[in-house]
Order: C-alpha cells, then sequence, then structure tokens
C-alpha cells in the first residue's frame, strides 16, 4: 500500500479534533452573535419596546424587526413605510441603488435614564449617518441624494452615548449607488457599554485569530518553498491562506479599513472579490498538484478560466458592476467544492498520502460555503462560516503537507542508517567478494584442468593406435583396434555435447515452461525405454496413482526429458539382464517427488554426497565401457534446480539405487 500518512486510528483521532475544533469555533462564534438568555423582543410599527428588558442584566439586544422607513427621503420625511431590518432594499421590493431615512422608536425602563449605552453600528451598504435623539453620533462615507456626491465607506464602529429619557429616537440615512446590495443588511445591537465593547473585542479577537493564524501559515509556506522550489502546493497554499486572511480582514469588523482608514472603498471590495474569485482556482489547483492522477486536467483549466474571467470584470469595472458577477461565480464555487471532494475520496480509494484527511477538509469547506451562499442571499438565518471552514480546511492541508515533509525526512534519516550500515559491512562484503572470486577463479582452473584431462586421455589412446598403425606395429585392418578407436572417439563427442549443455546451463539461457500433467510427462517417458528395456532384458514398469497422474506441473518437457534420460541410462549402464528398473511418482505436500530405481549394482556410501559433482566418477576405468563423462548428473542437478526442485539419491552397493527428485505441484492455479 505504500508509506501512509497516518494510521486509521491516528487519522480517526485527526478528523476528531478537527471536527471539534470546527464546532467549538462555531459555537464560540455564535454566541458572540447571540448571547443573550432569552429571545429579546422585536420591533412592532417602527417602536420596540424594552421597558420589561434590562440591558445591564439581560444583555443587547438587536434591533431587529420593523422600521419607520422613508424611500429617497432625507431630511424631509414623508410617505413613510415599514421596513424589516435588517434587510437589503431589494428583498422589500425596492431598488438596491437609492438613499433612504430609517427610524425606530425605542422605549426604555425609568432605570436606564442617565447611564451610559452603547450601539454596535455595522457595515451598512453603503454610507449612513446614525442620530439618537436628535444628535449625530456617528456616519461613514457621504449620504448623498445623486450617485456623483455620494462616497462610500464600510467598516463596523461601537458609539456610546448617554440615555437622556425613556424614549430614544434612532435614525439612519443610508445610501447606495456602488454595489447590488443596499441598507441595512446586518443587525444593529444596543446594550450597555461593557457588553457592546466586550462583544466587539471577542469579533476583533477571534477575526485576528483566525486571520494572524492564516497569514503565519501563508508565511510559513512561502518559506518552505524557498527551500524547496519544486515544491508547487506549498506556494498554493501559502497564497490561499494570503487571501483567506485579507479576506477575513474585510468582512465583519473590517478590521484593515478601521485599522487603515485611507483605504479606498473600491478597492477594499476589489480585494474581497478578488480572493474568492482566485481563491477558489488556486484550492483546484493545490489538489491537483497533490493528486495529479486523480485529477483532471481540463476541469482544472477550465475553473482556472472561469477565474481568471472573473478576476479580470472585478479589475476592470467599478463595484456597481462585478458585484452583481458573485451569484453567477457561487455556480463555479460549488461545482469546484465537488470536484475537490470527487479527487480526494477518489485518492483515498487508492491509498494516496493524506487523501482522506484533505478529503473531508474539503466536505467541512463544502458545508461551510454552501451556508454562506444561503445566508448571504438571505435564504437561511445563520452567520458566516466561511472563516471556520476554511480555517479548517487549510490548517488539515497544512498537516499533509507537514506529514509529507515528516515522511521524507524519516526516509532520507533511514538512508542515512542502512547507508551507515552498509559503509560498515562494505568492507567485509568486498573480503567476501574476493573470496568468491578467488573460489571461481579455483574451479575454472579446475574445470580447464579436468577437461585436459577429459580430453587428453582418449586423445593420447587414439594418437598412440594411429601412430601404432603407421609405423607398422598394428594392423591398420585390425577390427578390434578399430572399435577401441571408435569407442574413443564416442566418448569425446560425449564429453564435448555434454560440456556444451553444461555451458548452457551455466549462462542461464531462458527455459521454456509449459504446463503438463504427470500422467503426459510419465507416458512420454515410458514410450522412449520401453523397447530399449525390452531389449537389455530389463524388468521395466511405471508406478503413478491415479490422483497423482492428474497433477499439473511447469516444466520444460525438453529439458526434463533429458532429466529422465540421464537417470534411466544410468539405471540400464549399471543393472545386469534380468534385474528391474523402474519409476515412480508420489505426492508429497506442494511438490512432485519422481523417482528412477534399479537393482544393479549400487554405489558405495563414501561415494554418494559426490554423485553430483562435475567430472566425479565411481568407476575411474579408463577402458571401461560403462564410464562416463562425470557431467551427466551435474546437468541433471542444474536442471532439476532451474524448475524450482531438488535431488538426491539413496543407493546400497551391490542391491541397487534410487534417485529421486522434487518439482512443484502448479496444480489450480
Amino acid at each position: 500500500m505504500g508509506h501512509k500518512l497516518l494510521s486509521r486510528k491516528s487519522t480517526v483521532y485527526l478528523v476528531f479534533t478537527l471536527v471539534l475544533v470546527a464546532l467549538s469555533a462555531g459555537i464560540f462564534y455564535i454566541n458572540l452573535s447571540k448571547n443573550a438568555p432569552t429571545p429579546p423582543p422585536l420591533a412592532i410599527g417602527g417602536v420596540m419596546d424594552l421597558r420589561d428588558w434590562n440591558l445591564e442584566e439581560q444583555g443587547m439586544v438587536p434591533l431587529d424587526g420593523e422600521w419607520t422607513f422613508y424611500w429617497k427621503q432625507l431630511d424631509e420625511r414623508q410617505k413613510a413605510r415599514v421596513i424589516e431590518v435588517p434587510s437589503v432594499w431589494s428583498k422589500q421590493e425596492l431598488s438596491n441603488q437609492g438613499y433612504g431615512t430609517y427610524v425606530l422608536q425605542v422605549k426604555l425602563g425609568p432605570e436606564e435614564v442617565g447611564t451610559v449605552k452603547a450601539i454596535y453600528m455595522p457595515s451598512v451598504a453603503s454610507s449612513y449617518k446614525l442620530w439618537v435623539n436628535g444628535g449625530l453620533l456617528a456616519s461613514n462615507g457621504h449620504v448623498a441624494e445623486q450617485a456623483e456626491e455620494m462616497l462610500p465607506k464600510n467598516y463596523a464602529k461601537v458609539l456610546y452615548f448617554t440615555v437622556p429619557s425613556t424614549e430614544l429616537e434612532v435614525v439612519v440615512q443610508v445610501a447606495n449607488f456602488v454595489q447590488r446590495k443596499g441598507g441595512l443588511w446586518q443587525s444593529i445591537q444596543l446594550g450597555s457599554a461593557e457588553d457592546v465593547t466586550l462583544s466587539r473585542d471577542q469579533r476583533v479577537f477571534f477575526q485576528s485569530f483566525v486571520s494572524g493564524s492564516l497569514f503565519i501559515m501563508g508565511i510559513y509556506h512561502y518559506a518552505l518553498f524557498l527551500f524547496r522550489r519544486h515544491d508547487l502546493p506549498s506556494v498554493f497554499l501559502g497564497t490561499i491562506c494570503l487571501l483567506i486572511a485579507m479576506r477575513g480582514l474585510l468582512l465583519g469588523e473590517t478590521l484593515l479599513v478601521r485599522f487603515f482608514p485611507v483605504i479606498p472603498w473600491e478597492l477594499a471590495v476589489k480585494l474581497e472579490y478578488l480572493a474568492v474569485y482566485t481563491g477558489i482556482p488556486l484550492g483546484v489547483a493545490f489538489v491537483h498538484a497533490l493528486y495529479p492522477e486523480e485529477a483532471k486536467r481540463f476541469i482544472t483549466r477550465g475553473i482556472f478560466a472561469l477565474g481568471g474571467f472573473f478576476s479580470f470584470l472585478v479589475v476592470v469595472f467599478p463595484a456597481r458592476i462585478y458585484t452583481y458577477t458573485l451569484q453567477m461565480y457561487e455556480v463555479v464555487i460549488v461545482f469546484s467544492f465537488i470536484y475537490g471532494i470527487w479527487v480526494c475520496m477518489r485518492a483515498s480509494r487508492r491509498n494516496r498520502e493524506g487523501a482522506l484527511i484533505s478529503g473531508l477538509a474539503w466536505i467541512v469547506v463544502f458545508v461551510a460555503g454552501i451556508n454562506d451562499i444561503l445566508y448571504y442571499n438571505y435564504y437561511i438565518d445563520s452567520i458566516d462560516f466561511a472563516p471556520i471552514g476554511m480555517f479548517a480546511f487549510l490548517f488539515a492541508q497544512m498537516l499533509v503537507l507537514a506529514s509529507r515533509f515528516a515522511n521524507t525526512f524519516q526516509k532520507v534519516e533511514k538512508l542515512s542508517i542502512e547507508l551507515k550500515d552498509l559503509n560498515h559491512s562494505l568492507e567485509e562484503k568486498v573480503k567476501q567478494r574476493t573470496r568468491e572470486i578467488e573460489q571461481v577463479n579455483v574451479s575454472r582452473r579446475d574445470l580447464v584442468s579436468n577437461i585436459s584431462h577429459e580430453l587428453g586421455t582418449p586423445m593420447t589412446s587414439i594418437m598412440g593406435y594411429v601412430k601404432a598403425m603407421k609405423d607398422g606395429v598394428i594392423d591398420p585392418n585390425d577390427p578390434r583396434y578399430l572399435s577401441l578407436i571408435y569407442d574413443k572417439i564416442l566418448y569425446v563427442n560425449h564429453l564435448i555435447a555434454d560440456l556444451f549443455e553444461l555451458a548452457k546451463l551455466d549462462a542461464k539461457l531462458s527455459f521454456s515452461f509449459e504446463m503438463t500433467s504427470v500422467e503426459t510427462l510419465l507416458k512420454r517417458v515410458e514410450k522412449q525405454f520401453e523397447i530399449e528395456m525390452a531389449e537389455k532384458e530389463l524388468a521395466f514398469t511405471v508406478k503413478v496413482s491415479a490422483a497423482v497422474a492428474t497433477c499439473l506441473i511447469k516444466i520444460d518437457r525438453q529439458r526434463m526429458e533429458q532429466v529422465f534420460t540421464n537417470l534411466m541410462t544410468n539405471a540400464m549402464k549399471h543393472t545386469p539382464t534380468g534385474g528391474s528398473v523402474w519409476i515412480e511418482a508420489e505426492r508429497v505436500e506442494e511438490e512432485i517427488l519422481f523417482s528412477v530405481t534399479d537393482t544393479g549394482r549400487g554405489v558405495a556410501e563414501e561415494n554418494l554426497p559426490h554423485l553430483f559433482e562435475r567430472f566425479y566418477k565411481v568407476d575411474s576405468s579408463r577402458h571401461s565401457k560403462n564410464v562416463g563423462t562425470g557431467l551427466g548428473l551435474a546437468i541433471t542437478k542444474e536442471i532439476v534446480e532451474r524448475h524450482g526442485g531438488r535431488i538426491d539419491v539413496q543407493s546400497v552397493l551391490g542391491k541397487g539405487s534410487r534417485f529421486f527428485f522434487s518439482i512443484p505441484v502448479q496444480e489450480g492455479k
């Protein structure tokens, strides 16, 4: 399966930790928005009654509900209507391009008079002025009736004031001519100065923590790339971290604009949109770089092309145009999330490193993305889960990359240890190889010596006979000497043939293996020797059970028949007339054990260990017609071992010999 990122148990623990962190962060974030223990009252008909609500004890109240609204009226208030807050104007059947005045009457209990209260004023699309009981508390941008005169500005504020009476009139003038959403689309919070400040500080802390963490992650992965220039996933992940960190500072508390008021509104919105339009293709490129074999190049390129096109619109056109492209791009976002999950799950099935964790992280960010799409389009009442989802996603991807580096270092350490051990054993291996080479050289010298001796003896005899005939010592037509010369020539030919066969085996020439049954092999052997056995008046039988006969073995037929030929020739050579030779086959575990047994003269016990050595001969007489080359059994041993078997011998002098060898069973394979 290869080297995995984590064990299954560790993966479960990690996934549990990620889910726990995400849920904890989500609960914490929800509590920031909904810290009241009981549901607060809602505004009805432009009036909110808080006389039974103690702001100090029961907490902040969102000024949600029905406000009195004057469409396209600022200073003069006529033709009032009721409008839901928070909500964009388009949800109230109004144009998102325009201006208007919101008015809410808030009734407080007498205990609130003279106390210091605070209003949390969130981002407003896209400029506003806020009055409380006729006093101007704050403004963002410049509210105007003409698009040319309006100046957008967008970041949250905390506004403090002293309650003058039991009735508060909250007036908010809003204008928008620059983007697709207009109006009070987030809740305005009213509460004690301490509660509102604490809530604001908690939000600032949360956004600072997430964005700061992502910023550090981004710098870290850029640093990794500087040391490993070929590691593209680190570049993609680092860029995504920085983009999401920047976007987090442009949403919610809009900390980037708050700390740097000189940043133009148009630039801030462009950066916010570009973070999404470029971040999604980079996320797809990241998963493609991690699992290139599972990803589809044309899909990745298509998402990149769409991201580039929408980013071009953001750069070239003003916000009043490109902000309307977000809903179209949401289709690309959803498809990209599904594609990322598909690639990671496909890689996980193939046991790719870190694929399971990446897939789960994509699922988390997919759920968060769907939530935010529905939330920002006002289909559900929720909160912004994108920071939580992206943080969990990027944290998981960081773990994947970190583990890859850790695995690489572990491999380097392992190789270093192995190299150290290799260096320690190198001297011994050199000595061993030197001994082996010396042994080979000795074997070669012995082989050449044996060959020279084996060829020299018959050639000397032939030369002696021929010279005697030439000198007239022996009659050239004497059939007895001609027969001796002929036998010596046959011996030399036989020796040369055996040497040639042995050379082929030493050269490890390939065998032509094929499946055959035991019965087929033995029938061919029986047919080959039955006539010769009858001529020598030897009893010859083949003994094999029906169960063993059907067993399959994988052999080179020609070579295996050569084994039987060598063994049968030896048996016939050393078995006198009237004796017996038989072949048996039996199954021993996962092997077929073949044996060739004779009732010949046998072999002395001291000769048995040397029978399969090259040039070893039991009968050393050079004048015996039965003398062989001493290579037949050595060749037989080489062939059997090339078939994955082994060969041995049992013999009793004067009673006969049994040569047996094994071949692995291939039945059912």
